[in-house]
């Protein structure tokens, strides 16, 4: 396909979304941007669960949480990886299954019993499964005494469990927990681990490997992790390594799927709406499908085409095509506090016939009595 002479931001008026954003007055230029993973406050709904460990202290037969320097943590693994089916999200969230290894180091001169407290999501909680050196632990449900000074953390109960810690020897404390990831009216899906939890135990963790595989191929992500980050392309992976790690934050995730991100443009863009075209052609409505598409103009109709190859990244034989494309900043789109990255990101091997029913269903629909062009 050759570039179309419109511009590929499109000419139409822009109006506000449903989230009130406000899409930018003139369409972006300059190179392409590559997809960016920042520090800061990630945009969400909701709270997060809190969880992992923190270290437990008792008196007069009450419990609280509490604060330790005397344990080293001298490595953390976590794991992320989603339940749920991403084509059948329950409304607002979906869940994913986390794994925790915690390497424990006892730095007194002596050997100690530590209470620990594992904060589980509570609409979960039957998932939860505590493990030390490989070996499954019974949990005590366990009311927790509220203390201002740790109120980020607290939690009114938590399972706790004990902890023997020789001198010398380490011990490896694993959970495997359940975690829900909110999705807001925009699609974006947002997960949040609590790893700030872990300063009660320890300063800092000496190594910190973190990996979250995600449902689907993300557009504009987002996280709130510095460090060593590695995106697995073309695996749908995130991987964070970090040395002397200060967890001081919740390790927070935003990002689109492509339906999710082709919904955003296609709204601000005005495009057919996605789900109007989808509906019309399922239900067999050819005349409304013929107004609709008749009420766009061929450029508005070629370009919003071709949003589904851009947002899983097919890479289109035009370099200049490509240019186009790569240097629409998903800012334009979105709500943020830094910059998204770009809307296309090449995937070498990513081939049409790998859209979804539904992604060939809009893309077929929007060409129908088009001379297409080769792309």
């Amino acid at each position: 396909m050759q570039p179309s002479s419109r511009p590929v931001a499109g000419t139409a008026p822009r109006r506000r979304s449903r989230a009130g954003r406000r899409a930018s007055p003139s369409r972006p230029g300059g190179a392409p941007a590559a997809l960016a993973v920042l520090v800061g406050v990630i945009w969400m709904l909701g709270l997060p669960a809190q969880a992992f460990l923190l270290p437990l202290d008792s008196s007069d037969d009450h419990w609280f949480i509490t604060r330790t320097r005397s344990v080293q943590i001298a490595a953390t693994r976590v794991n992320a990886t989603p339940v749920t089916d991403p084509n059948r999200l329950e409304p607002g969230r979906h869940v994913w299954d986390v794994r925790v290894e915690l390497w424990l180091r006892n730095l007194a001169n002596e050997a100690r019993t530590l209470a620990l407290g594992v904060a589980d999501d509570p609409a979960y909680t039957d998932a939860t499964v505590v493990y030390i050196d490989g070996r499954p632990v019974t949990s005590v449900a366990t009311p927790v005494r509220y203390d201002p000074r740790y109120e980020p953390v607290h939690r009114p109960s938590v399972r706790r469990i004990e902890v023997e810690l020789p001198i010398g020897q380490p011990r490896v404390i694993g959970l495997r927990l359940r975690y829900a990831a909110t999705v807001d009216e925009l699609g974006q899906s947002v997960l949040t681990l609590p790893t700030h939890v872990l300063q009660n135990l320890a300063e800092r963790v000496e190594q910190a490997f973190m990996e979250v595989t995600l449902p689907d191929r993300p557009v504009g992500l987002e996280a709130t992790l510095s460090g060593y980050v590695f995106y697995d392309d073309p695996a749908n992976m995130m991987s964070w390594f970090a040395l002397q790690w200060q967890p001081r934050i919740p390790l927070r995730i935003a990002w689109l799927g492509p339906w999710a991100a082709l919904l955003a443009v296609a709204e601000i863009e005005r495009c057919p709406a996605p789900w109007e075209v989808v509906r019309f052609v399922t239900s067999g409505r050819v005349a409304e499908l013929d107004r609709l598409l008749a009420s766009h103009d061929e450029a508005t109709r070629e370009f919003c085409a071709a949003l589904p190859l851009v947002v899983r990244g097919y890479r289109f034989r035009s370099e200049r095509l490509r240019e186009q494309f790569a240097a629409i900043d998903l800012s334009r789109y979105l709500p943020s506090q830094g910059d998204r990255g770009s809307l296309y990101r090449a995937n070498p091997g990513f081939t049409p016939e790998m859209l979804t029913d539904v992604e060939r269903l809009y893309r077929n629909a929007l060409l129908r009595g088009m001379d297409t062009r080769d792309y």
